[in-house]
């Protein structure tokens, strides 16, 4: 017989923070977890575990869950971590952090957005943002 594997405790932790980061932006905006499962096209008892922070999201699910909420997954992670950021992965109006913005993070965004099918492109979506502040 095998041995169960241990559990680590930094990625429980991660796996918790962003659960509850993700649960107070549902509340927030009042979402509907249901409508979010069936976007990502997990059965909901699925959905609702990983909400809760007993099993993790995965990279696609956790960029296309973005997505559907109008986020960035910088903004997700970046709250998950509860600490001090990078500041090139911030999307604020303030004019000195927006302009530490690195080409690299519009490239990644540019090409999630070719893979997942985003319908706006980085510049509409930093351009929306702005006008909407």
């Amino acid at each position: 017989m095998s041995a169960k594997p241990k559990r680590d405790p930094e990625l429980d932790v991660w796996r918790q923070n962003i659960a509850e980061e993700l649960r107070a932006f549902f509340a927030r905006e009042r979402l509907v977890k249901a409508d979010a499962a069936r976007y990502l096209g997990m059965d909901q008892s699925t959905f609702v575990r990983k909400m809760n922070g007993k099993v993790s999201f995965d990279a696609e699910e956790l960029l296309k869950l973005g997505d559907w909420m109008n986020r960035h997954i910088d903004e997700i992670m970046a709250a998950a971590k509860k600490g001090p950021t990078n500041p090139c992965l911030s999307h604020s109006d303030e004019p000195d952090t927006q302009g530490r913005l690195t080409e690299w993070a519009q490239r990644g965004y540019e090409l999630a957005r070719q893979i997942y099918g985003v319908k706006n492109s980085y510049a509409e979506r930093v351009d929306g943002a702005t006008q909407a502040a």
